[in-house]
C-alpha cells in the first residue's frame, strides 16, 4: 500500500536514492492527488519526513502518515484518518 500510495501522487523522485539501480528515465507519478504521501512515519521516520520535505523544492506538497493511518480526499480537500 506504501508503494501505491507514493505513486498516487505527482512524482516520486523524492524516493530516489543513490544506490538505486539502473537508470530511471522518467520520475512522473500517477497524478491522482496533489501532494507526495511519505508512508511509515511511526517507524522513525517523522524527523527525516519533516527534514527532507522543508529542503524539498518547495514546489510539492508532501503529506507524512504512519502505518496505522490513510488520506482520504473528498475533490481538492484531503483528511488524514486513523485505523478504527
Amino acid at each position: 500500500m506504501s508503494a501505491g500510495a507514493a505513486l498516487a501522487g505527482p512524482d516520486h523522485r523524492f524516493f530516489r536514492d543513490d544506490d538505486d539501480p539502473g537508470e530511471v528515465t522518467s520520475t512522473a507519478g500517477l497524478g491522482l492527488v496533489p501532494f507526495t504521501v511519505l508512508p511509515h512515519r511511526n517507524r522513525g521516520n517523522a524527523e527525516r519526513h519533516d527534514r527532507q520535505a522543508l529542503r524539498h523544492d518547495g514546489r510539492t506538497r508532501f503529506v507524512s502518515i504512519g502505518d496505522d493511518q490513510t488520506v482520504i480526499v473528498h475533490g481538492v480537500s484531503w483528511t488524514i484518518r486513523n485505523s478504527p
